[in-house]
């Protein structure tokens, strides 16, 4: 999809349409959609297996979130004056440390922690090699063809031509795209 979009054909399609639209609405439209596939892929923070955002992480979160103060340090917040009803005027920052998730310490992470179990660790290395094989099929698969367009100057060339070649040629780069992710071999 990347390829498309941003190739020199996307970039082409994409100069030549926006100017020339009527009305804002879809000038505007066709440039988020140029936005939103020049995105990468999401990787969760949490477990590092992209595809997904932490929110959504099946694994259990390997942050903890705590205050400046329950760090353990002396800060500033220990001398401070108290204000005029006798309580401290402390101001304490959120921190974020990550953790394990099974034994909550930092030293490393959920996937190297020796508490790991086998069904656990298995699942991990399925993952891991399911990944490895889709970048292997998506880098060995076969590009999706330049779309046709007239030889003429690009000023030329109506803009209702260069959005359906676009169309096209988006379609066909999901429709191979989806075929890849739909392999047996890859779920």
């Amino acid at each position: 999809l990347e390829r498309c979009v941003v190739g020199e054909s996307g970039e082409q399609i994409a100069a030549a349409a926006l100017p020339r639209k009527r009305g804002i609405w879809k000038a505007k439209q066709l440039e988020l959609w140029l936005q939103e596939a020049r995105v990468p892929l999401a990787t969760c923070t949490n477990c590092f297996f992209p595809g997904h955002r932490t929110r959504d992480c099946p694994s259990p979160p390997e942050r903890v979130t705590g205050t400046v103060g329950d760090a353990g340090g002396k800060g500033d917040d220990a001398e401070e004056d108290g204000d005029k009803d006798g309580e401290k005027n402390t101001k304490r920052g959120c921190c974020y440390k990550r953790l394990c998730g099974l034994c909550k310490l930092g030293t490393h992470s959920r996937v190297q922690c020796e508490q790991l179990g086998g069904e656990d660790r298995a699942e991990y290395e399925v993952r891991s090699k399911t990944l490895a094989r889709l970048a292997d099929t998506l880098r060995e698969a076969a590009t999706v063809p330049e779309p046709t367009l007239p030889s003429v100057p690009r000023a030329e060339i109506p803009t209702d031509m260069l959005l359906q070649a676009w169309r096209v040629t988006l379609a066909n780069v999901l429709g191979r795209g989806g075929g890849i992710f739909r392999d047996p071999g890859l779920r």
